[in-house]
């Protein structure tokens, strides 16, 4: 997995460190705890657009729909020989329009196509066991438009993104939310147009 993949993802794979509590209520429910979820150490809206594979608008059309994964499986694909137990995690994922690309990718579709987007959070069964891993984030709503950080991993179907890098549109300008208000860039954004915002990424000097 890339540096910047571990970067976008650390919200979404269930990591086992500081600010994780993971409970088993007997054998019932299995309680993930990452409620103090911090944002981004991206500094600045140039370092945030590098890192990302795509830059883009969309408009959420399904509503969330939550899954557990074993979050061990793809370290251990890529570590054959190497015995790491299984380990649930909970992925949401949203079906969503492309109204705007402003970051391309190959991944990524065309505007007007389909795609699918996912963040860590939600609940589902594991092993007939209930697991809950609890977030503060918001969902989606669908009908909404958000500019959206996304980011390729190999062990999911669909794009990753850090909720505190997808940003509402609410009459064609950028808001800042709950989360999203503390995200270190976000006077870069703040109340932008996505026209504004694609001039300031065509105007970032190349690496």
């Amino acid at each position: 997995m890339s540096v910047k993949n571990v970067i976008a993802f650390a919200l979404v794979t269930t990591c086992i460190g500081s600010g994780m509590m993971l409970s088993a209520q007997g054998q019932g429910a299995i309680v993930k705890d990452n409620s103090d979820a911090m944002p981004p150490p991206q500094r600045t809206f140039r370092e945030a657009v590098d890192i990302a594979d795509a830059v883009v608008v969309i408009r959420v059309l399904t509503p969330g729909h939550s899954e557990v994964i074993d979050g061990s499986a793809g370290f251990r694909r890529r570590n054959p020989g190497v015995t790491v137990e299984s380990s649930p995690d909970v992925v949401t994922s949203y079906q969503a329009r492309i109204v705007s690309v402003l970051k391309a990718d190959s991944s990524i579709g065309v505007v007007n196509a389909t795609t699918k987007v996912v963040q860590g959070g939600g609940e589902g069964e594991w092993q007939g066991r209930r697991v809950i891993d609890k977030r503060p984030f918001p969902p989606l709503v669908v009908g909404r438009d958000y500019l959206v950080l996304l980011s390729r991993d190999e062990d999911l179907d669909g794009l990753v993104f850090d909720p505190y890098q997808a940003f509402e549109i609410r009459n064609g300008r950028i808001q800042a939310g709950r989360f999203t208000k503390d995200t270190q860039y976000i006077s870069e954004l703040l109340d932008k147009t996505v026209e504004d915002v694609a001039v300031q990424i065509r105007e970032m000097p190349a690496n």
